[in-house]
């Protein structure tokens, strides 16, 4: 979506009031008005159900009707199972702005996946860490098909992919957003996903009364445990829910990788902006315009701010943390967890990292990866994303 100056924003006010009239009711209504109206929100779903018949001979209208009719209604019928008790029990102030976040804004919207074919545990393990050398005790504990828990799941893209490349013997996929949920549970129908992962909502923090300890042979935790008021807490009770020998892949933000977000987040706390869709849209007008800190400029780049969603992930997050490799080799030395590895976006980084310290060819070596970090400052630019075991 796109931002309005002031002249577009009366015409979207014209045709938001036209497409919420009488006329809007009209079946066979022309297409223009609606998707004119949807550059800048979500247009009435009644409104989108009157072009249906537009679409019969156009793929991108029929498209257009699928996303704003089709996928909300289906959406809104979309009935997500609960772990344990009809609404999670935490209390946690943190946990409940981020809840409220989600409801209102899923995140991410996505279409489909990639596979590169499906294979045992053993082979995902050996095309995610291409480098590692694990000790015999440790690939002999490996079981074949793991029951594997994502906690934190979103919008499902991340159990998808699961599905699509391991062969599991259970799938359990957790998050606090019934929205989320939804939408997770529509999309892996449609990709005949349905019977392969099972969604639930649950608050991490609720999961030591919800399930056994030791249930699981993989635990999952992308990109969720930098959102929470306590980090380690919620990374202790996941690890408590790993059998012997089991594996976790974790996903953090990297504090250098982030430092233009960690600047723009504190610079909107100063101001006091708000978090409002007109809000968010305000900021990203005048960021493009040139009209702010010239620190932010390096924003104007990140593909993110031109969705609204999107943008307001990356900047208005109601609780963001970040780390340094130093303090996820602390926390695993308190978790008693082994590092296996990085699995980073790029595979040049890995190649990077070996040429620099060739003396650590299996690129564990958490300290050295903070010296090349310091030196690459954007190699970790979505997550520092890694593996690591219970070595016992």
């Amino acid at each position: 979506m796109v931002d309005q100056p002031a002249d577009e924003a009366a015409v979207a006010d014209r045709l938001r009031a036209a497409l919420t009239g009488a006329e809007a009711v009209v079946p066979g209504a022309a297409p223009g008005p609606v998707m004119t109206l949807a550059l800048y929100e979500a247009p009435p779903v009644a409104a989108v159900a009157q072009i249906r018949s537009a679409g019969a001979d156009d793929d991108g209208i029929a498209a257009f009707i699928a996303r704003f009719h089709d996928e909300p209604l289906a959406l809104a019928a979309e009935p997500v199972a609960t772990l344990g008790r009809a609404e999670p029990a935490t209390t946690n102030a943190v946990s409940a702005r981020v809840r409220s976040q989600y409801e209102t804004a899923p995140y991410p919207r996505w279409r489909g996946v990639a596979s590169t074919g499906i294979t045992d545990f053993p082979g995902t393990l050996a095309h995610a860490l291409p480098v590692a050398a694990l000790p015999d005790s440790v690939t002999a504990a490996m079981p074949a098909q793991p029951d594997v828990l994502i906690a934190g799941c979103g919008t499902g893209r991340h159990p998808a992919r699961r599905a699509r490349t391991t062969t599991c013997g259970s799938l359990l996929a957790i998050d606090l957003s019934h929205a989320s949920l939804a939408y997770a549970a529509l999309k892996a129908r449609e990709l005949g996903l349905a019977d392969e992962i099972r969604f639930a909502r649950a608050d991490i923090l609720d999961l030591p009364a919800l399930l056994p300890p030791a249930s699981f042979d993989l635990v999952e935790a992308v990109g969720v445990l930098h959102h929470m008021d306590d980090p380690f807490r919620g990374w202790q009770v996941l690890r408590d829910l790993l059998r012997p020998g089991g594996w976790m892949r974790i996903g953090l933000y990297s504090r250098t990788a982030r430092r233009h977000i960690t600047r723009a987040r504190a610079w909107l706390a100063d101001r006091n902006w708000g978090k409002t869709p007109a809000d968010i849209r305000r900021f990203r007008r005048e960021l493009v315009a040139g009209r702010l800190d010239p620190a932010l400029d390096p924003l104007k780049d990140i593909a993110d701010i031109h969705n609204l969603h999107h943008l307001r992930d990356l900047l208005f997050h109601e609780q963001e943390l970040t780390f340094t490799p130093e303090m996820i080799r602390d926390h695993l030395d308190r978790l008693g967890l082994t590092f296996a590895g990085f699995s980073p976006s790029q595979p040049e980084i890995l190649y990077a990292y070996r040429q620099r310290f060739p003396e650590d060819p299996t690129a564990t070596d958490l300290d050295r990866w903070a010296a090349f970090e310091a030196d690459h400052p954007d190699a970790f630019l979505g997550m520092y994303q890694f593996w690591c075991y219970d070595p016992h």
